[in-house]
């Protein structure tokens, strides 16, 4: 009868198999690590876009009280040269 494979075929199978194993968890560790970072790195960029878009939102505000005083100011030298004449 025919037992399949020997021994040491099965042995050498079996090393295969187990080095395979491992090779894939480490690929899955690898990937969860991967993934993890991505969560992070996204984290960060919506923290990110948030802050720019406060700040865009700041400089707009600014610029407009800016327009605001610019049109006060020369409204008074308008003032001031009629009264002054």
């Amino acid at each position: 009868m025919c037992s399949g494979l020997s021994a040491e075929a099965k042995r050498k199978v079996e090393a295969q198999l187990a080095a395979l194993e491992e090779e894939l968890e480490e690929e899955r560790t690898q990937a969860e690590l991967a993934s993890d970072r991505a969560r992070r790195l996204q984290m960060q960029v919506d923290q990110l876009t948030n802050e720019l878009n406060g700040e865009r939102s700041n400089s707009q505000k600014l610029e407009n009280t800016k327009m605001a005083l610019e049109r006060q100011v020369s409204d008074t030298r308008i003032i001031v040269y009629f009264f002054s004449n």
